[in-house]
């Protein structure tokens, strides 16, 4: 989603480089100090932090991202900040679940639901961006996540939080 950004804000290609290398970078050191995070954030107060994040990194790079581009590198820079500690910690939250001797079936086939995910989703997602403009593409990706996150965070709330 980064490079459609790019690619809509007219950056030059010399520049592009930099940033990729400046993303990176971002998620590199937030994957080193997850661990922090989750010494303050404690499980899925931590996940609701990470989506409640990704959802305003999308409406950022919806919004205001069209016109201001450090308003649209802010929620880009969010977004791979957060990314950085969600790996880390989604795989720290599965670990204890999942027995020792599946536990590799079941890392691998949350990778595998991950990339199915953005396989089904980005040929429409690419649709809208050519029909209409990139941003709508944000706009949906933030709805999408807060309407997801909330019917997933109501059925755990309703159904299967032990009281």
């Amino acid at each position: 989603f980064a490079q459609p950004y790019f690619d809509a804000q007219q950056l030059p290609e010399n520049q592009i480089g930099y940033l990729w290398a400046a993303l990176n970078c971002t998620v590199a050191n937030f994957s080193l100090t997850a661990h922090r995070w989750t010494g303050h954030w404690r499980g899925l107060n931590l996940v609701a932090v990470i989506l409640v994040g990704f959802v305003v990194g999308y409406a950022l790079l919806g919004t205001s991202g069209r016109t201001s581009i450090v308003m649209g590198l802010m929620g880009l820079f969010l977004m791979y900040a957060l990314r950085g500690v969600a790996t880390p910690t989604f795989l720290n939250l599965i670990n204890p679940q999942a027995p020792a001797d599946m536990r590799a079936t079941v890392l691998s086939i949350r990778g595998f639901l991950i990339r199915l995910g953005y396989a089904l989703t980005a040929p429409l997602l690419g649709w809208v961006a050519d029909v209409y403009t990139i941003s709508e593409v944000f706009l949906i990706l933030s709805g999408s996540i807060a309407l997801l996150s909330g019917v997933a965070w109501g059925y755990y709330w309703f159904f299967l939080r032990k009281v």
